[in-house]
């Protein structure tokens, strides 16, 4: 299934896929996405678009950055549809763009292009990440 598409930008090959956030008021709100796979939680966005979502609140967490220092950071509770199906994640809210990452990709394949506008196909080859939902909310 194809999930995203691979973006040149400043000499480099940007993976992004699409998501579609459920807002609290019901609507949904599409959002181009960032594959980090540095990344071991499931969706990071911006506070933004975390109160644009009206997602709510569910503790403060500890993460460690790349550079191996320490951040405090407010995660919430959403829903996200990603290849095909709705899933219940927690959001971090971050300084940084919409991002996912591979706790939201477990239990796939991924393939991707590294070329500008290729592709990124997701087909599920293992056991679904424990808390996939088809409800939606």
């Amino acid at each position: 299934m194809r999930v995203g598409k691979v973006s040149a930008v400043d000499g480099s090959f940007v993976p992004s896929i699409s998501i579609t956030m459920h807002r609290a008021d019901g609507e949904d709100l599409e959002i181009e996405a960032l594959m980090d796979s540095g990344f071991s939680g499931e969706v990071a966005l911006p506070m933004s678009v975390v109160e644009d979502l009206g997602l709510v609140y569910a503790r403060g967490h500890i993460v460690v950055l790349a550079d191996g220092s320490y951040r405090q950071v407010e995660t919430f509770k959403g829903a996200v549809f990603f290849a095909g199906e709705w899933h219940d994640v927690t959001v971090y809210s971050t300084g940084g763009g919409p991002a996912v990452g591979m706790r939201l990709m477990q239990g796939a394949k991924i393939c991707f292009e590294a070329i500008p506008e290729g592709s990124i196909d997701w087909e599920r080859i293992g056991q679904p990440r424990p808390h996939w939902t088809r409800l939606r909310r």
